[in-house]
Formats: C-alpha cells, sequence, structure tokens
C-alpha cells in the first residue's frame, strides 16, 4: 500500500502585502519552498532548476506570518 503525503496548503503574510495563498512544499529556518496559487503569482516567473514549474523559494525574513489549513477541511474555508 502506498501513503501519499498531500502537501499542506498555506497562507502567508508578507511585510506590506494582503494576505496570499500558496502550496508549502518545506519549511526549515531559512524559509519556504512554496507552489502555485496567489503567492508563486506575485512572486514571479518562479522557476526550478531550468523547469517551468511555478515553485519558488520565500525568504522567512520576508514573512510576517503564515497559517496552514487543517487536514480536514479539503479546501472548503470560506472568507466569510
Amino acid at each position: 500500500m502506498h501513503q501519499t503525503k498531500t502537501n499542506a496548503r498555506a497562507t502567508f503574510k508578507l511585510f506590506g502585502q494582503a494576505p496570499m495563498q500558496a502550496t508549502l512544499l518545506h519549511r526549515n529556518r531559512a524559509g519556504f519552498w512554496i507552489q502555485g496559487g496567489k503567492l508563486a503569482e506575485f512572486l514571479g516567473g518562479c522557476d526550478y532548476s531550468g523547469v517551468e514549474v511555478d515553485v519558488c523559494f520565500l525568504s522567512a525574513n520576508k514573512v510576517e506570518w503564515y497559517k496552514t489549513a487543517p487536514a480536514n477541511t479539503h479546501g472548503a474555508e470560506t472568507g466569510k
């Protein structure tokens, strides 16, 4: 049986910007590897080793706060 790990959706608040969403691939003390969503679009031109995908590294010192969506929500979160 194969177990697949789904990457968490996260909301990032960058200093001076409105909160934006992306998929959180990995986090360490230096920052975050993210993919897709409004944050990747905002950062623009993200690419990973010459492959045209929207994978970006986001330095931790640019992030005011972030939060991940609970694993059991299935993306049903609303902004109201």
